[in-house]
């Protein structure tokens, strides 16, 4: 009598999060992140966060994506490349940090990070830790710290 097999584990739930100044630019960032996910059969789409590109600071579908992060609503977010998430390091920097303290990762489908993976981690690692390194200058600089 062999032992029963453990069941399926659910499929990771994922976010698709898109920002670009047309419809026609989140159409195309979409349908590339699309392809990206169907080469994953144990993932599935959840949500879709769009939004295009406004002249004030306000990214609302962003925001949604976070508090959904926050809720425990996703495990993973995927956009076409790590620039969609920030429109600086700073702000992208901050948006990992969000994403990590809930334990949501991220998978880009341009540049292929995966921070499920150890060498995703590093990598993520490495570039908030650059951010923060030009942050602490900067601020410095500006109290007339040489």
């Amino acid at each position: 009598m062999s032992p029963n097999p453990p069941p399926p584990s659910p499929p990771r739930r994922v976010a698709i999060y898109t920002r670009a100044r047309d419809d026609e630019g989140l159409r195309r960032q979409r349908e590339d992140v699309e392809r990206h996910i169907a080469q994953r059969p144990d993932w599935a789409v959840v949500a879709v966060y769009e939004e295009v590109e406004l002249p004030h600071k306000k990214r609302p579908a962003l925001d949604r994506l976070l508090a959904d992060a926050k809720n425990g609503v996703i495990d993973l977010v995927a956009a076409r490349d790590l620039p969609r998430l920030g429109r600086s390091m700073e702000a992208f920097a901050d948006v990992v940090r969000v994403l990590d303290n809930c334990g949501v990762g991220i998978v880009t489908a341009a540049e292929k990070v995966d921070t499920q993976t150890s060498q995703g981690r590093l990598f993520m690692a490495v570039l908030t830790g650059f951010v923060d390194s030009f942050r602490d200058a900067q601020r410095a600089h500006s109290r007339g710290v040489r």
